[in-house]
């Protein structure tokens, strides 16, 4: 049987010297506030604390993932080449393919992205140009290979890190790789999992 109370305030006693208002007690183990479709409103002025655990309250990072380079790949001049992150450090969802090293969600929404991409052979000289860049495609064929940012430079050595990142809207059917475009010959790039990761996660509320 419920028992219903039903009042339009609740407050404490005037005689109480404690202003703090308890609802529930040992014998309680939830509490329900309000019902389906109704609405909790906080005050202006109301303070809001938390010295416990609170779930399904203003959202997650999720999905979120980084994935990292055991197997280095070899940059040949004037190819696109696919870097290979095929180590997996987290990985909320299961959507990273370490076969054709790409993120791919199925939740919509707007990701941020970052890669930083170390070459352990090989160097550009003056003249020369390295373009990295995130490849978006998706599998319905509406965006393919989209480059997005791309970053260059002149003159770098071996064990140089190139960075990159960028916020993107992923559909969820949209898959994104890293991918390096260069005027050199031979460069290596990954095999560092130290220094050749790639993440990226989805934004709350976006």
């Amino acid at each position: 049987m419920t028992s219903i109370l039903e009042v339009e305030q609740l407050d404490t006693l005037s005689s109480n010297a404690s202003s703090t208002l308890t609802i529930g007690g040992t014998n309680t183990t939830t509490i329900n506030l309000g019902a389906s479709g109704k609405s909790i409103v906080i005050p202006s002025g109301a303070t809001l604390t938390n010295n416990g655990t609170v779930t399904g309250i203003g959202g997650e990072n999720t999905p979120y993932f980084v994935a990292t380079s055991a197997t280095s790949v070899t940059a040949a001049y004037a190819t696109t080449t696919t870097i290979k992150f095929d180590t997996i450090d987290y990985d909320s969802d299961n959507f990273f393919d370490t076969t054709n090293f790409k993120f791919y969600p199925t939740v919509a929404g707007y990701y941020y992205l970052f890669c930083n991409l170390n070459n352990s052979s090989g160097g550009i000289n003056a003249g020369e140009y390295q373009a990295t860049f995130f490849s978006f495609t998706a599998e319905s064929g509406s965006l393919s290979g989209v480059r997005h940012p791309q970053y260059s430079v002149n003159e770098f050595t071996q064990n140089s890190t190139t960075t990159i990142n960028t916020i993107a809207y992923l559909n969820g059917s949209t898959s994104v790789k890293v991918q390096t475009y260069n005027s050199a010959s031979n460069l290596v790039y990954g095999g560092d999992s130290q220094r050749t990761r790639f993440g990226g996660y989805k934004l709350i509320g976006a």
